[in-house]
């Protein structure tokens, strides 16, 4: 797992996860142990998007078949959030 951060987006990828099926798994665990919820669901052939809601902040949970899996931050302060849940993940993203 690692962060990239640039000027317009902060995103962690989850190196441990990588194909389409693995959304599911990793959605359930942000589910369970962040009470996140799902809002929205986008499957295509190759790659998953769903937007999740942790309290109260947006992100993009996506699965590619190329480029594995990654939650992006969707705001200013969904960007200091996702910093600050780095820790969480380690725990439950293995």
């Amino acid at each position: 797992m690692h962060l990239f951060e640039s000027k317009d987006s902060t995103i962690v990828f989850f190196s441990e996860l990588q194909d389409y099926d693995d959304l599911e798994i990793i959605a359930q665990r942000f589910v369970v142990e962040l009470n996140a919820k799902i809002i929205k669901k986008l499957n295509g052939p190759y790659s998953r998007v769903w937007e999740l809601e942790i309290g109260n902040e947006k992100f993009q949970l996506i699965a590619d078949e190329s480029y594995g899996s990654s939650l992006k931050a969707l705001s200013e302060s969904s960007r200091k959030k996702i910093k600050e849940l780095m820790p969480i993940f380690v725990n439950f993203i293995q």
